[in-house]
């Protein structure tokens, strides 16, 4: 049936071990553009947060070195373009 992987949530406990992680791994900031987001010394907090992303878009790839940080627009960004390229070469088109 489509041959969709299904997705595995991460319990709670997981998602925080996956955090601290990438914390000890690349610090709390965005991979790409490298804004440190949710610091508490920020005033009024910093404005961005930081998502769990799968670097290779598959959810339900779990591992740990499928996870990095992203802040909002990057993550958006990153779903866009993975968007824009699966379009592309459903259409036999170049991006």
């Amino acid at each position: 049936m489509g041959g969709k992987k299904t997705r595995k949530r991460l319990s709670p406990g997981m998602r925080q071990f996956l955090a601290d992680h990438l914390d000890e791994k690349n610090g709390h900031q965005c991979a790409i553009c490298h804004r440190a987001c949710g610091i508490p010394y920020f005033p009024f907090g910093s404005g961005c947060i930081l998502e769990q992303d799968h670097v290779d878009g598959d959810l339900s790839n779990n591992r740990l070195s499928n996870f990095r940080w992203l802040c909002k627009p990057c993550n958006v960004a990153q779903r866009n373009i993975k968007k824009h390229r699966a379009a592309s070469a459903r259409e036999g088109g170049k991006e």
